[in-house]
């Protein structure tokens, strides 16, 4: 199943945590209307690949 993930490895709960501290905090001052994607670049891996 790793060999499916770009990364080589799967996300750990403490990388989403970080995320949403990020977005909480005043260096994400100017970030609005944005909705991240967190996925350890999955997404754009499969949109590339056209896989499903």
């Amino acid at each position: 199943m790793l060999g499916f993930e770009p990364f080589g490895r799967f996300g750990v709960l403490a990388e989403i945590g970080e995320a949403a501290v990020w977005l909480y905090s005043d260096n994400a001052s100017f970030v609005t209307g944005h909705a991240m994607v967190v996925d350890g670049v999955r997404l754009l891996a499969w949109s590339v690949s056209g896989s499903r």
